[in-house]
């Protein structure tokens, strides 16, 4: 496993784990979305580039690494994925 690999590992976290009731599967998708626009605002203050990745199955997980040339944490061809969705946000700087 390269560095991206273990950040991925260390940094995944279970959206249910922050809920303070069980929510349908709607809310908890907004509800992720709200958790992934926390985690960038945090991200974008550490002035590099990360990818942040949700993964909507049947919990909800996200996680995210710094990008680094020639680590490639995801498949690009994303269907390859036995998983209902992932949204995949990149974000910082150039």
């Amino acid at each position: 496993i390269d560095k991206t690999g273990n950040e991925v590992s260390y940094n995944k976290i279970l959206i249910e784990d922050y809920l303070t009731e069980e929510l349908d599967g709607s809310e908890q998708f907004f509800q992720s979305l709200h958790m992934v626009s926390l985690l960038k605002s945090k991200l974008e203050m550490l002035n590099e580039k990360f990818r942040i990745i949700l993964n909507l199955s049947d919990f909800a997980y996200l996680t995210f690494h710094k990008i680094r040339n020639g680590e490639n944490y995801l498949d690009e061809n994303l269907e390859s994925y036995n998983i209902d969705s992932i949204l995949i946000f990149d974000i910082g700087v150039g």
